[in-house]
């Protein structure tokens, strides 16, 4: 008995050292780090029984969780905020452990369903736009940014422009909130850059760049780079139009907004309209 508390800790330390060095691989790509913590939580228990502890493999899984468990909660509990972002990549750290622990006590099909069912899912997250759309929906609402609301086009009227045409309603508006802070220089928007210089050329298509407010040098770079861009006179436009985070695409076409999110699906919403 005393054997088995001894594996239990010890496996709790373990695990705690074995998520330190995963760590190293989120930090550069946090999208792999679900489909790696999870086969190794879930493997490493039964490599140990099998080549170490013999028949001791569900101790090391139940530290495992234990450990995972007290490395976690206090983060999610008292700094979420921080971690949100990083709560579904625990998730599959902890999956993995946790299924070890089933693949050892059950004796039924699940034991072997559930990691596949898991393996297969954080294959999805970590390799195909699973992980970005976690943390599109956290943003902006949605996983995708695809949605149906109407918007008045007479909010988007601006007393401060680089550009003499105001905005056609007719046409397919793709606008870039940006919010400038109080001490803020530069106008880092290489993201959108890349989607006007794309898309640009289309006839149907005009591009905006909604700033917060007018500040020294900002104007100086969108005209530059010739991209329109205004500060709106109606501040209001940002809860109407569900602007919570900077910086925000919305895709506006016939008064409806078709699309509200991140730059990249912008590019693959637009990709859907256009091509």
């Amino acid at each position: 008995m005393k054997k088995k508390y001894l594996i239990v800790g010890i496996s709790v330390i373990l695990s705690i050292i074995v998520e330190g060095l995963i760590s190293f691989v989120r930090v550069p790509d946090l999208y792999i780090s679900p489909i790696i913590g999870f086969v190794i939580f879930f493997s490493l228990p039964i490599l140990f029984e099998k080549f170490l502890l013999r028949e001791n493999g569900v101790q090391v899984s139940i530290g495992f969780c234990a450990g995972l468990i007290l490395l976690f909660l206090p983060f999610i509990i008292f700094f979420y905020n921080g971690v949100r972002f990083s709560i579904l990549d625990m998730g599959f750290h902890f999956s993995g452990a946790f299924f070890s622990v089933l693949f050892f006590i059950s004796k039924s099909k699940v034991r072997l369903i559930l990691p596949i069912a898991g393996l297969f899912f954080a294959i999805f997250i970590s390799f195909f736009d699973g992980y970005l759309m976690w943390v599109h929906k956290l943003k902006y609402g949605t996983y995708t940014g695809k949605i149906n609301s109407d918007i008045d086009m007479n909010l988007f009227s601006h007393d401060i422009s680089e550009s003499d045409k105001s905005i056609d309603s007719n046409r397919l508006v793709v606008l870039h909130f940006y919010k400038i802070a109080n001490n803020e220089t530069t106008f880092d928007f290489d993201g959108f850059k890349g989607l006007y210089d794309k898309y640009s050329k289309k006839n149907n298509v005009e591009f905006r760049v909604v700033l917060s407010k007018d500040t020294f040098g900002v104007f100086e770079y969108v005209r530059e780079n010739k991209i329109p861009a205004f500060v709106p006179s109606n501040q209001n436009i940002y809860n109407i139009s569900g602007i919570s985070n900077f910086p925000t695409t919305l895709i506006i076409e016939n008064g409806k907004i078709l699309f509200r999110g991140d730059v990249d699906f912008a590019d693959k919403t637009l990709a859907g309209i256009l091509l």
